[in-house]
């Protein structure tokens, strides 16, 4: 099969860094952009884990689509707030046969890509488990969790046609992961795994992003964790309203999780706030909030963390209603 990467940052970086360094018959390319492309260009793409270091001197990467070439699969590894753009150029590098696969955070990114263009019958849905960042130019740093992709398609969304048609796919594009040494998990249905994914996330960037520390930080302060735990069961409570079912088991484990990740990790928009970069607010914080509003919950810490974020942001009350 021949991939794309869309997006060489940390996600696509790594994942797509590691089918290359462990190709078999896959052809791997890659998409970058600005500093991230010359570095790659004139270094190659390092992976720097705690799973062990490679250096992929030789490697595919461009600005631009070749709109010569149809992928068999395509991995979206950008932001949110960069999803528009991205399916308008990868449109052009769909065949009949290709299937796209997003790595984003957020519980509608289908939805989007549906907007934007794409059809149910072109998407997988996917999504990325690892603690990673940029660590500088061409350098992936792989600092925690154990790198994991879920795939799978959803209820509501594809069709016992479409089902039928994904399923092989995604079982080979399991295979060619787990080759790569990637854990890999396939889901029936994934809406609920989908969700779980942004309990975890979620919650902590928003803490994060107002309080610019790492987690060691957060966790040393009682009254900062607690405002985290406590912000973690208002959008488990958006959850259950919007219809999701969220096991006792599950919650645990989100609060073991933060117990246990890496003193140093941050979260990507923590990062891009520290940055004065565009963030994932819409995704990660005002989704829930509007949830909320939709639902009629009361969520008092999340109410705040939104209008904070919205200020500290520059994104308005009402841009992303």
């Amino acid at each position: 099969m021949r991939y794309l990467i869309f997006g060489t940052g940390a996600i696509g970086g790594y994942f797509g860094g590691r089918l290359l360094q462990h190709k078999t018959h896959q052809q791997v390319d890659f998409i970058a952009r600005g500093k991230q492309l010359s570095a790659i260009k004139s270094n190659g793409l390092a992976l720097k884990s705690i799973n062990g270091n490679t250096l992929l001197s030789t490697i595919n990467v461009s600005e631009k689509i070749n709109d010569n070439i149809q992928y068999d699969v395509i991995f979206i590894a950008v932001k949110s707030y960069q999803l528009k753009q991205a399916v308008a150029e990868i449109i052009r590098a769909c065949g009949k046969k290709t299937v796209v696969i997003p790595l984003l955070n957020g519980i509608d990114i289908d939805n989007k890509l549906i907007a934007y263009g794409l059809t149910s019958k072109q998407i997988v849905n996917g999504f990325a488990n690892i603690i990673c960042n940029v660590n500088d130019y061409g350098i992936i740093e792989h600092i925690g969790g154990d790198p994991h992709i879920t795939l799978g398609v959803k209820k509501g969304l594809h069709n016992q046609q479409a089902i039928n048609r994904l399923t092989p796919i995604i079982e080979n594009v399991a295979q060619d992961l787990k080759r790569a040494q990637v854990n890999v998990s396939i889901k029936d249905d994934i809406s609920d795994a989908v969700w779980a994914k942004y309990l975890f996330v979620s919650p902590w960037a928003a803490i994060s992003s107002l309080v610019e520390q790492p987690l060691s930080q957060i966790r040393s302060n009682p009254q900062c964790y607690l405002l985290l735990q406590q912000l973690l069961d208002e959008y488990v409570l958006i959850a259950k309203a919007d219809g999701v079912t969220v096991a006792p088991r599950l919650l645990e484990n989100i609060k073991k999780g933060l117990e246990h990740l890496p003193p140093e990790s941050t979260t990507s928009m923590q990062n891009d706030v520290e940055q004065g970069r565009a963030t994932e607010f819409d995704t990660l914080v005002a989704s829930a909030f509007h949830l909320s509003e939709k639902h009629k919950l009361s969520s008092p810490i999340l109410t705040w963390c939104y209008s904070c974020l919205a200020v500290k942001v520059n994104a308005g009350y009402n841009n992303y209603k």
